[in-house]
């Protein structure tokens, strides 16, 4: 039963921000409109996909390269950094606060 709560709350939906879940009102309104209504399929259904996965929560979609390398923190990735920015940590906070 543990295993079945950890998943459910890795999941993202406790995550979920009301912003987010507006924009993935807005991206199924899209799809609807696309797939039912038949208003400009070939258009609205990228974008009503789009604009639901990227307001995924904790899916990751949504950050920039630097902030996905961040959190991956790769000691290779976090030493190049360090280099890069002339820093004496590598830590992915000192790195966050340099950039």
């Amino acid at each position: 039963m543990e295993n079945v709560l950890a998943m459910v709350h890795d999941f993202g939906l406790f995550h979920l921000q009301w912003g987010q879940a507006i924009m993935i009102l807005v991206g199924l309104t899209l799809l609807y409109l696309a797939i039912f209504k038949r208003f400009e399929p070939l258009l609205l259904v990228p974008i009503g996909f789009g604009g639901i996965l990227s307001n995924l929560p904790d899916a990751g979609l949504a950050m920039s390269a630097i902030e996905n390398a961040l959190y991956a923190a790769k000691p290779e990735v976090m030493t190049a950094f360090s280099k890069v920015l002339q820093l004496s940590s590598y830590m992915p906070l000192d790195i966050k606060q340099a950039l």
